[in-house]
């Protein structure tokens, strides 16, 4: 019951990413959420969202990617965020949400910015 969303994940270093693909609302929502609680706890707290392929962002999106962001400071890890379209970008900036999240032009600038930072 995925509602044509789909999750990659693929390792670089000691940084996961997450490559989202698809509408990122209610529905699938808390599968992110969920999954990135499962990444943290298993000892992957270094995480990059790669969302080029993400074509609409919802309220329960934006409340994933809050959620997820405090699940990772919780167990000492950090999110970034890479390759927002304009779309889902403007909708972060209406919010404020840019001034939370790390949002950075691609994921690939984004896994730099996490591995050039050193272990915690």
């Amino acid at each position: 019951m995925k509602h044509d969303f789909d999750i990659r994940e693929k390792v670089q270093g000691n940084v996961a990413v997450l490559v989202l693909a698809g509408r990122f609302d209610a529905n699938v929502a808390s599968d992110v959420k969920e999954h990135i609680r499962q990444m943290a706890e298993s000892g992957r707290k270094d995480v990059v969202l790669d969302m080029q392929g993400v074509s609409f962002l919802d309220s329960s999106g934006l409340g994933a990617l809050v959620a997820s962001l405090r699940t990772l400071q919780n167990l000492g890890g950090r999110l970034k965020i890479g390759g927002l379209s304009q779309k889902v970008r403007v909708v972060l900036e209406l919010i404020k949400l840019h001034k939370v999240l790390d949002l950075y032009p691609d994921a690939a600038s984004a896994v730099e910015a996490l591995a050039g930072n050193g272990a915690e």
